[in-house]
């Protein structure tokens, strides 16, 4: 489905990411494990459009190459982003910021169907859709900017840092969340701190480091790997 393939990505003369490659097949969740300024939340911006990769860089979904596409036509292409930090629209309701999330054309159509299935699957929001949504918590936050990004009809849905300021319980409920939204037609990248929380639903897992991939494979088994354990899940 999603295909990285060198892809160089330079702040200045300062290099974030320096030939990445990696795939997020159909129907499985992948997650990119790595320290703070690894490059993680650039490589998410990059195959989203909001940053250009460098020439010679190849990213391709479903086939058709996409890393010249500006980011709009990306999202057309079933490609949709919840940024680090949810950016939500604060003083617009609930339902206010999930219709805004349908506005691609590729939803359009199906926007009050595909309202009510984020309602189904976040019955909070559903419970807050009059309220404005700086009035709720962190955790309901995080569902709002997932529930607008599925709002899009993504076939590839990519997560930055989701579970930052959320509480061990909101946490624990918001991954019980994700790993309810894979199905055989949607696949997910997942940027993620939780090392543990994040390889429990995922079903490979890359490691980045500098600007690199070290190691990719499948996350139960890097999740037992003693080397793993020791950088990303403070086991000795």
């Amino acid at each position: 489905m999603l295909e990285v393939r060198d892809v160089r990505v330079f702040y200045g003369k300062h290099a974030a990411l320096q030939g990445v490659s990696l795939e997020v097949r159909r129907g499985e969740t992948v997650v990119i494990l790595g320290a703070n300024g690894a490059g993680k939340t650039t490589l998410l911006n990059t195959v989203s459009g909001l940053i250009r990769a460098e020439g010679g860089s190849h990213i391709a979904f479903g086939g058709a190459t996409i890393h010249d596409r500006p980011a709009p036509q990306i999202v057309e292409a079933g490609i949709s982003l919840v940024p680090e930090g949810r950016r939500i629209f604060g003083d617009l309701t609930v339902q206010e910021n999930l219709r805004l999330g349908g506005y691609p054309k590729r939803a359009r159509a199906r926007e009050q169907q595909n309202l009510d299935h984020v309602l189904s699957l976040f019955p909070r929001l559903a419970e807050r859709r009059s309220q404005a949504a700086r009035t709720m918590s962190g955790g309901e936050q995080q569902m709002l900017a997932i529930g607008r990004a599925l709002m899009a009809e993504p076939e590839l849905i990519l997560l930055d840092e989701p579970s930052i300021g959320l509480s061990p319980r909101l946490t624990k409920e918001l991954f019980g969340a994700l790993a309810g939204l894979r199905d055989d037609t949607r696949s997910i990248l997942l940027v993620e701190q939780n090392a543990h929380a994040s390889l429990a639903i995922a079903d490979r897992a890359y490691l980045l480091e500098n600007g690199h991939i070290v190691r990719g494979g499948d996350a139960k088994e890097l999740r037992n790997d003693p080397a793993v354990q020791r950088a990303y899940l403070g086991l000795e």
